[in-house]
Formats: C-alpha cells, structure tokens, sequence
C-alpha cells in the first residue's frame, strides 16, 4: 500500500516538478468543510517592532508563504506558524517557543541569521501582555466552527517570503530523521541500496517507534531502523502521495473514513492525469441517476465513475480512524478492479428489481452493524461492517450464521417494540439477495422438490429469489410467517389489537415452536370464521414444503426466525397472488404501525 502511495506521489511530483520544500509544506486544513469557518490570525511586526495583530481569510493558495509544518504536540512546529487551539499556549509554545528553540539549539546559524530572530524575539517578550491581549480579544467570539492558523507577518511579508525559516525548515527536517537512520542500506519501499535510510520518518503516524512491539535490536532505538528503512526520496513521494489523497481522495462511509488509492497497472501517464482528474472532479456523482440518491457513501460518491474504468488500474480502500494525534487501520482492501465495482452495480441493481426498491444502498447493511443498543452514542460494531463491506469487495464468503444473528437483533427488536418492524425486515431481506447475487453467501440446499401441483404461482414467487429460497423448509417457514400476518391482520381487523402475538416468543421460536404454530393459525381461523379458499392454499402449501423438508433442520433459532419474519413482511406479496384482485378487506394492510 505504501509503495502505490510512494508511486502516486513521484508522478505528481515529477507532473508538476515540484521541489523538496514544497513537498514538505503541509495544508493545515486539507478538507475544507462548508459548515466550518477557516481563518489566518497574524501577528505583525514592522521593522523588528510590533505592529498589530488582525484576522485574515485563510487562502489555502498561499500553503507556501504560510509555510506550516506540524511539529511535536509538546514543542514547536517547524516553523512559527501553528493551528490556534488555546490563545496563550499557542502563542507562548508554537510561536515564541520557536524562537526561543532556534536560538537555544541551532549553533549553526549565521550571525545576519540569529541577530533576526533574536531581535524579533526580544520584541515578541517584551510586548507579550499587549500581543496576548489582543490575539483574545479578537478570538473571543470563535466558536467551535472556527478553524484558526496562526503566524506572524515581518515587513509585510509571510515566513514562507524569507529565505531564512526555508533553511532552518528543512535543517529541523532532517535532524529529526537523522535521530534513527543507517549509512548503506536497502529501502524498504523502492528496494535500492541507499546512502542513507531512515527509521523514524514513516509520514503516516500508525508506525511508532516509541511502543515496544517496533523495537527490534534489543530495545534500542538507534537500531530501529531495520524496522521501516526509507531513502529521503521514498520519504518525500509518500508525503506527497499522502497529501493528494488527503485533500482529493479522503471520503466520508457511515461514520467512518477512508482514503481511495489508486494504483495504475498499464497505460501511459496521460492515463493517469485523465483518471485522476476525473476522481477529483468527481466528487459528488452517485451509483443512481434516481435523484442524485447515494449508494456506497454518504457524502463522496465516486464509485461510479471508477466502475467505468478498463481494468488496467485497481483501487485500494484504506480505512483509517484518528485517536488523538495517532492514526489507527481499521481495514485495507487491497486489488478492487473496476470491474468488480461494475458487479457491484448490476447486483445493487438487480436487488432494486426484486424488492421494488428505487435505491438500494449501504445504509441497509450499516443497519445491522452500527450499535449493539440504539441508545449507546458510538458505533461499536465498526468491525463487523467492515468485515461485511471486504467481503462484498474482495469476494470473500459471508457466514450465514453470523449474518442472521444480527439482523434477528434488529428485528426482534423492531417487532417487540413496534417499530418499523416492515423496513427492518425488508432491509435484512435485501441485504441477503445482495449477498446472494455477489455469490459471497451459500444457503445451500434441504431436500428441495418442486410441488408441481400446487399453485404455479407461488413457486414462480419463491424461483424469483434464486438460491435464497430455493429450500423447502425455508419456503414453509415463510409461508407460516405469511399466514401468521394476515392472522394478525384479522384480530387487528376486528379487535384492534393482536392477542396472537405472545405465541411468537419474542421471534425467538425453534423447530417445534413452528411446526406447533401452524395448527395454532388454522384453529384462530376457524374460530373467527375466516379460513377462506386462500389461506387454505397457503397453509397446505406451508405444510407440504415443511413435510418435505423433514425434521431435524438444522438450522439456527436467528436462521429460523430470520425466514418467519421475512414472510411476515412478504404476506402483501403473497396474498396478492393468491386472492389476484379480490383481497378481502380483512388481508389487505390496515395497521397503521405496519405502514
């Protein structure tokens, strides 16, 4: 991954024949929401004397003369120009601290160089209360919104106009490589010996030499270097790399983030300038030309135009979350083709055909693996979901198992409280057809044998989902689910409420509790005089498929459940093509908490 990131950032470096400097300048704010409020804060000094401090319209095309580049969250930048977080730490820490840093450390300086700096620091001392006084007053009315840099201007000009802060920039650079690196060795990244390799200088802050499991060599950290050897010129290409998928490629997935990386097999550079131009420029296209509705993200959608691409580049998918100053992987996808995107599609596709849906999405999946309890404030089943999200990516099987258990959590809940009971179940519905089409989950098969001489009609219904319901055990499981629903619609019908439903046990009902049920339903008919021609067909077609399927039917209670409460929600579907156009009024949807 590393290496694909190290290979975009040469290209753009040599595209636009970038030097060093400009490589190692850094955007405070890359991405630049609509919703947030970005300001340059600045502190003059006119002739070595203090001048004033006044606000400005941060510019992110003056990345240069502001010349920032984060340093240590204890120290200084690398450079008097800092993000404003508290007024007087900043000031005392990241600015004057530079200052007073430089003189104390740098014995190399030239005697035209120190007299400057420390000029403007006997300035910057003597009138702090004053400086102070005004950077408060003039951030006071800053609200959480507000994203502030802050640095000082000399004679009118930006640190990035003076030579000097250039070379003691690029000086501080590389001592802090120097610190861990080796003479003669091999890069890690591009795999040519060079005459010097450095350990500490990983742009990306997963890689730490300050935990024991990075140290090699006996805990000594000047031999850390074995660890991640990188040459300067691999250092520079992955800053470079990294900084164009920051401010071009980073996209928002359901509460989580991830940074799109391409990486180009065939093909000349024209390629590669047309492709990512087109991701940049693209930012806001969705998988459905149905109201610009989304798919795959919520905010970002590219996804399109990279299914559109030949397959002589293919993507990675690094999803990454920040802790602090850390970052932290929560999942690679590594060798996404475009054409694999396109199967996505077509299967999203075919999903929307099935279950009349005018845009399936991602959202139905992130349903069932957000939070183990509404109620929690953060999402803690980010693994699960992204385990879900590779599969669909790379191939992998999907256990089935695993997948009932968390859509019976949601849908047992839903039905217990009486909420969206339908649309949960339909989303899960969805979400195994989507699986299916992929071919990333097998149902396998219990015995099935077509009941040629019942109704043709409904075994068209359950052919139209393929393998899904292509077992009779599952087929009777459903059209118990469908009986009990149109049960449940006649006592609501006639009764305003559903006394049946403490027979259900919560959808916690094995083996037997479904095979007990159905004479249970039929009996509840009866007694309301209401087991017409059509249910009879239904629970005759229940019976056979359960009688075909035999016992034993190993499946899981969230398996079971998960088919039962799937016919619940197919029951308008079913009665549909039993009664055609004379749907009696007590079958027909009237519960208003089913709408």
């Amino acid at each position: 991954m590393l290496e694909t990131i190290k290979e975009l950032g040469e290209w753009i470096i040599n595209e636009k024949e970038k030097e060093t400097l400009s490589v190692l300048i850094e955007n405070p704010f890359p991405q630049q929401q609509p919703k947030k409020e970005f300001i340059h804060l600045v502190v003059c000094f006119q002739n070595q004397l203090f001048e004033k401090v006044f606000i400005e319209e941060f510019d992110s095309n003056k990345i240069m003369m502001y010349l920032y580049r984060k340093g240590a969250s204890n120290g200084p930048d690398f450079t008097p120009c800092a993000k404003l977080i508290d007024p007087k730490k900043t000031w005392s820490m990241k600015i004057r601290g530079w200052f007073e840093k430089v003189l104390k450390n740098r014995n190399d300086l030239e005697t035209e160089d120190k007299n400057f700096i420390t000029s403007i620091l006997k300035e910057m001392q003597d009138k702090e209360p004053i400086i102070l006084s005004e950077i408060e007053r003039l951030t006071k009315e800053f609200t959480t919104k507000t994203n502030c840099l802050i640095s000082i201007k000399i004679d009118g000009k930006y640190i990035g106009e003076y030579a000097i802060f250039k070379k003691i920039l690029l000086k501080l650079v590389n001592e802090k490589f120097d610190t861990v690196s080796a003479s003669n060795q091999t890069c890690s990244i591009c795999g040519k010996m060079r005459e010097k390799v450095y350990g500490n200088a990983s742009p990306y802050t997963f890689y730490t030499i300050d935990k024991p499991g990075f140290i090699v060599g006996g805990f000594k950290e000047q031999l850390s270097w074995k660890n991640f050897p990188v040459c300067s010129e691999c250092i520079l290409a992955i800053e470079e790399g990294k900084k164009f998928l920051q401010q071009n490629l980073m996209f928002n997935f359901y509460g989580l983030q991830y940074f799109l990386i391409p990486q180009f097999l065939l093909g000349k550079d024209f390629v590669k300038n047309e492709t990512l131009q087109a991701l940049k420029g693209n930012r806001t296209i969705s998988l459905s030309n149905i109201e610009q509705k989304k798919f795959l993200i919520t905010e970002d959608d590219i996804l399109e135009v990279l299914a559109k691409e030949n397959d002589v580049l293919n993507f990675n998918f690094l999803f990454i979350r920040k802790v602090q100053s850390a970052e932290r992987i929560l999942l690679v996808i590594e060798d996404v083709f475009p054409s694999r995107l396109k199967r996505i599609f077509e299967a999203k596709r075919r999903v929307d055909q099935l279950c009349d849906e005018e845009n399936y999405n991602f959202s139905y999946i992130r349903q069932f693996f957000g939070k183990t309890e509404p109620e929690k404030k953060n999402a803690d089943l980010n693994g699960y979901f992204l385990n879900v999200i590779d599969s669909i990516f790379t191939g992998k099987k999907i256990n089935k198992t695993f997948l009932y258990q968390f859509f019976m959590k949601d849908i047992r809940r839903a039905f217990q409280r009486d909420e969206y009971f339908p649309l949960i179940t339909k989303k899960a519905f969805c979400n195994l057809l989507f699986f299916q089409d992929l071919d990333i989950i097998s149902f396998g098969q219990n015995g099935v044998e077509y009941l040629m001489n019942q109704n043709q009609f409904i075994e068209d219904f359950f052919k139209k989902y393929g393998e899904f319901m292509n077992d009779s055990v599952k087929r009777g499981i459903v059209l118990v689910g469908v009986l009990t629903e149109l049960l449940l619609r006649k006592q609501y019908h006639d009764r305003k409420a559903k006394p049946f439903m403490k027979n259900l046990k919560g959808l916690r009902m094995n083996e037997k509790d479904i095979r007990g049920l159905l004479p249970k339903i039929q009996n509840k008919f009866n007694e309301y005089d209401s087991f017409d021609q059509g249910k009879r067909m239904i629970a005759t077609l229940a019976t056979e498929y359960l009688m075909n399927g035999g016992e034993n039917w190993k499946m899981s209670v969230d398996e079971i459940n998960f088919f039962f409460a799937a016919g619940i929600n197919l029951a308008s579907e079913v009665a549909q093509i039993i009664y055609q156009k004379e749907i009696p009024e007590e079958v027909r949807e009237s519960d208003p908490s089913n709408q």
